[in-house]
């Protein structure tokens, strides 16, 4: 695996709390979101079927899955409400100059 590399993907006056924003640093799906004035990026991917999480509802931090109802806490990725291991995988991110950038591995 190479160096990690910051990855530019958004502004960060776009991302609002009543939504997120599907970003694909380097090809990989991430879903952006806010609540209660945090930033959360995760996979956008869910495990069960592989369908995108981009279109799920939220409750609080809790994000459901559109297609089969999973429930994953963004703040953890982990599969709500038990832990049975399955999880979504999240990504490091910080704002640069106004911009939210995410942390990828370089080949």
């Amino acid at each position: 695996m190479g160096d990690a590399i910051w990855v530019p993907v958004l502004e960060e006056k776009v991302l609002d709390e009543q939504g997120g924003a599907c970003v694909f640093p380097k090809g990989l799906p991430v879903l952006l979101m806010k609540r209660y004035g945090q930033i959360f990026a995760l996979s956008n991917i869910c495990p069960h079927m592989g369908c995108t999480l981009a279109g799920g509802s939220m409750d609080g931090y809790i994000l459901t899955c559109p297609c089969h109802d999973w429930q994953f806490d963004i703040r953890t990725g982990r599969m709500s409400p038990e832990d049975n291991g399955v999880a979504l995988r999240l990504f490091e991110w910080r704002i640069d100059s106004g911009r939210i950038e995410i942390k990828v591995w370089g080949d």
